[in-house]
């Protein structure tokens, strides 16, 4: 009818602060690396080298792995969102919760 339109960024809600699921405390180093629709457990890839750590899997230098494009000399404990490049296929760094 001859008005502008609005674009609607966000919309009024009831509640304050997010909702969030109570009891789950979500690990902050990641355990598995999403490679397209997959979730593959750390120590489940081939030609990636990682080492239990405290429950933790730490990834290993080695076979040109880039973690957010840059060679790593070390150990390191992959934070969720982690990109991660071995032998050309790329994965991104994700926590699955379990059931307790």
């Amino acid at each position: 009818d001859g008005e502008a339109l609005r674009l609607v960024r966000s919309l009024p809600h009831e509640h304050d602060q997010p909702v969030t699921a109570t009891g789950i405390q979500p690990s902050t180093i990641a355990n598995h690396l999403l490679q397209n629709n997959t979730a593959w457990a750390l120590g489940d890839i081939d030609g990636l080298t990682s080492e239990e750590r405290g429950g933790e899997h730490w990834v290993l230098p080695g076979n040109g792995v880039r973690i957010n494009d840059k060679q790593i000399s070390q150990a390191v404990a992959l934070q969720p969102g982690d990109q991660v490049i071995l032998a050309e296929r790329h994965y991104t760094a994700i926590v699955v919760m379990k059931r307790s």
